[in-house]
């Protein structure tokens, strides 16, 4: 938290001066005069370390020098006295940029933001927005004190009753369990974090939110590119002490509790010679994951995910403990887990849940890699000083040969292409280059993939440098999705034609060194295994090619140049392309860079029905949905 000592006046220093020869203009900002017979207020600016004389100036100085007019924003989001403090002391708490803080969606349940982050700052004392009441204005700092006692008290009084943690913001704790969020260099700032130990923590934290209009997120393996799991401004369920699984092996199921990881599931789950339609991460959260949709590469052969939830068990808005079936006598139980199956978890907290198994007689993998450099220096594929032009036509040609792909390959075949750059032989100017790896899943003879006629028919016709493995399905699961790994675009495509290569190519041209674009294989198992339109709420099935983009780096410019260019130039160049999207893939309120989506995006015609659930199950919004969609009817 930000400290700032208020002096009885400005110090010199920080006062301009007229015959300052300094270039820093925010030095050298003039004050509004203060009025005869008032005082100086020191102020300072939301964006900069600039203090001003008073709050008029201030403001003028923000208006002025960042382009942000605070009482025009303020009345533009239609905030009240009390909205305007919150949203003050946001920016102030987040460091926000001016650019930022015109978008950013501020958690107006989190009662905490009323507390000052500067002590006595002026500009939380200043009229915003019209029809304020100046008497409450004058008030404000005894009123935000006696809230934040009430908020300390009632934390106390559910602490006192809970089996397991509640870490509260500034404390070590709190802070660990936030880094828990995978694959961003980002940061998260829920309004409390309970660490449940059973069920009944689960309840009683539900029950505390719903009487005090607070939202709730949950997290278990906290895996998901979005930071789902962990919301600002929103109570955090963590479930990953609830990490229970067990095995039916006569009937092929297992039932697995709020926590538990595919990691977990898979490992129990071969001891019985079975495995589960899972993902690529085994610290990814069972539940969070099928919830979403669940699509593997094991997809084309089994499912998705969520089509092998059986039944579920989940802890309603009001509190209480219901079950879900597709096959329930009650409609509003069926009902309930159409809606969770593929919406994700914006219904309840699902605290139990039952999935079919799969047969594992043989689900070791055989890769084979095909690699070509598609412009830049020459080697051994005779791709010899190919141009831009050139690496067009070229990947042009490829898609072209692989068009029926998604439809013709057998369906224990699964693909990877990987756009990407790579250092030449020099070690310096690093080349696109395209690789195609394709998973044999099952079976012995890794020659019987270069053997499939669509595939012999690119060898044949392109040259590519190919290289073999094997492993089992197991060993290709990472242990957790690496922090440096800032995925920020996803979406369904159709046929990948000519049109889509030389728009691809032209965006890879600017991209940075660290990005690679992927393009998943989709069609057969992905667009009919579903048991039946009525099992989940998915509807978008006939996809032929996932397009996913992330970048290996570290926190810093690195990471954001990556997350520009795959937000603002690859998602936006690839729109017209698109014919879905996926529910794990949606970033929350002002994070990550997609666009808004809306919810027919997702879910098509069944968006409509969605809405009317989300209305008779959450009528309060308790577990918000997705920043981009909107609930509304």
């Amino acid at each position: 938290e930000t400290s700032f000592a208020m002096p009885d006046e400005i110090p010199p220093s920080q006062l301009p001066d007229d015959e300052d020869d300094s270039d820093n203009d925010e030095e050298n900002w003039p004050d509004v005069p203060v009025p005869e017979g008032e005082e100086a207020e020191p102020t300072k600016d939301l964006f900069s370390t600039t203090t001003l004389n008073s709050p008029a100036a201030c403001i003028a100085h923000m208006k002025e020098k960042h382009s942000f007019d605070l009482p025009a924003v303020c009345q533009k989001r239609g905030l009240d006295f009390y909205g305007c403090i919150k949203f003050i002391n946001y920016i102030r708490q987040q460091e926000l940029t001016a650019e930022d803080a015109q978008t950013a969606v501020i958690p107006n349940d989190d009662e905490s933001l009323l507390q000052p982050v500067i002590p006595g700052d002026p500009l939380l004392t200043v009229e915003l927005v019209e029809d304020s009441d100046e008497e409450e204005c004058e008030n404000f700092i005894p009123q935000v004190h006696e809230k934040a006692r009430q908020i300390q008290k009632d934390l106390a009084e559910l602490e006192s009753t809970l089996n397991g943690d509640l870490l509260r913001r500034g404390t070590p704790e709190y802070e660990q369990t936030c880094k828990r969020v995978a694959c961003l260099n980002d940061t998260r700032d829920p309004l409390f974090v309970v660490l449940v130990a059973n069920v009944q923590d689960v309840v009683t934290s539900v029950r505390y939110c719903s009487e005090r209009g607070l939202g709730v997120a949950v997290a278990s393996g906290c895996q998901s590119a979005f930071g789902m799991g962990h919301r600002d401004g929103l109570v955090v369920l963590d479930v990953s002490r609830l990490g229970g699984v067990s095995i039916d092996a006569a009937e092929q199921t297992a039932t697995c509790e709020a926590g538990a990881t595919v990691g977990t599931l898979v490992a129990d789950a071969a001891a019985h010679n079975l495995n589960f339609v899972g993902p690529m991460s085994k610290a990814v959260g069972v539940i969070g994951y099928a919830l979403g949709g669940g699509w593997s590469p094991l997809s084309r052969l089994h499912g998705w995910a969520v089509d092998n939830i059986l039944s579920m068990q989940v802890v309603l808005a009001s509190g209480e403990i219901t079950n879900a079936s597709p096959n329930a006598e009650e409609q509003t139980e069926r009902d309930l887990f159409w809606a969770l199956a593929g919406a994700g978890g914006y219904f309840g907290v699902v605290i139990s849940m039952k999935v079919k198994l799969i047969p594992n007689p043989s689900h070791d993998v055989h890769l084979t890699t095909m690699d070509w450099k598609l412009c830049g220096a020459s080697s051994a594929t005779g791709t010899d000083g190919r141009g831009e032009v050139g690496a067009i036509e070229f990947f042009s040609d490829i898609l072209a040969a692989t068009s029926s792909w998604p439809t013709d390959l057998p369906q224990e075949l699964f693909a990877v292409f990987a756009l990407q750059r790579k250092a030449d032989a020099t070690g310096q100017s690093p080349v696109p280059t395209l690789s195609i790896q394709i998973w044999k899943i099952g079976g012995t003879d890794e020659n019987d993939v270069q053997n499939v006629p669509a595939i012999k028919n690119l060898i044949d016709a392109y040259n590519p440098t190919i290289s073999t493995a094997a492993k089992s399905y197991t060993d290709m699961l990472l242990p957790k999705f690496p922090s440096s790994w800032t995925a920020k675009c996803s979406t369904f495509v159709g046929e990948l034609n000519k049109q889509f290569a030389e728009r691809i190519v032209e965006m890879f041209s600017t991209a940075p060194e660290n990005v690679t674009v992927r393009f998943l294989l989709g069609g057969n198992g992905s667009q009919d295994s579903s048991p039946s339109v009525d099992h989940s709420c998915v509807a978008v099935r006939g996809f032929h090619w996932w397009l996913l983009s992330d970048a290996r780096c570290e926190d810093g410019p690195g990471a954001l140049e990556a997350q520009s260019w795959m937000g603002l130039v690859l998602l936006n160049g690839v729109e017209k392309f698109v014919v879905g999207h996926y529910v794990h893939d949606v970033a929350p309120p002002t994070r990550g860079a997609q666009q808004p989506v809306s919810p027919e995006g997702y879910w098509r015609g069944n968006a409509k029905r969605l809405q009317q659930l989300k209305a008779l199950f959450d009528p309060t919004d308790m577990f918000p949905g997705p920043g981009q969609v909107e609930w509304v009817v």
